[in-house]
């Protein structure tokens, strides 16, 4: 951790950290709250807050980064992964954004703090995108509630049966009609919705 210069070998570390849960990491972690690379911050920021005795520390920490207008990335992952109620309504605009990958981060940030409203757009998502954003989000799925991932599934369910049912009544039930991108959409949804 201290001795490696590759950012993502020492975000992996200070990641790492967070499952050991000890407390005597803490010490390796500090001097990364106050590094020149944000993503590092954030991620000791979210290690350090595990340890209750940290959390009050952190909020300056945490307000240095809230209020920078070019962290947006980082403002969506702090408010997320430690759940700060108050600022929720900033994913919410952020959830507006013109810009898909900010749309989507804020999407599952909002259904890891437990709201609904960006299930239908998530499930669009898996059903008309790559497969880079299908694998993000399937990795995110599992750190939901429960009673959301059973909601994102009904709803996806009924957003690819729809998907199906519309594209079988637009080419008549002959399937050789449609462009090879919109038959490997169909093949894609079929397969979602067969999992």
């Amino acid at each position: 951790l201290r001795h490696s210069k590759d950012l993502q070998i020492q975000k992996s570390c200070i990641n790492a950290c967070k499952q050991f849960q000890d407390l005597n990491c803490a010490i390796y972690l500090e001097p990364f709250l106050k590094s020149e690379h944000l993503e590092l911050r954030v991620a000791a920021i979210c290690t350090l807050w595990n340890f209750k005795k940290y959390q009050a520390r952190l909020q300056p920490f945490i307000q240095d980064i809230l209020i920078n207008p070019r962290a947006t990335k980082s403002v969506i992952e702090l408010i997320s992964i430690l759940g700060l109620k108050k600022q929720k309504y900033r994913l919410k605009e952020f959830f507006k954004n013109e810009q898909q990958s900010v749309k989507l981060s804020a999407a599952l940030g909002l259904a890891k703090m437990g709201d609904s409203s960006p299930l239908p757009y998530l499930a669009n998502l898996l059903i008309e995108k790559s497969a880079d954003i299908e694998t993000q989000i399937c990795n995110y799925l599992n750190t939901i509630p429960k009673y959301l991932q059973e909601d994102f599934k009904n709803i996806l369910e009924q957003k690819i049966s729809s998907y199906i049912a519309n594209i079988i009544q637009k080419t008549g039930n002959n399937l050789s009609q449609l462009p090879a991108s919109e038959l490997l959409n169909f093949t894609h949804a079929s397969l979602i919705l067969n999992l």
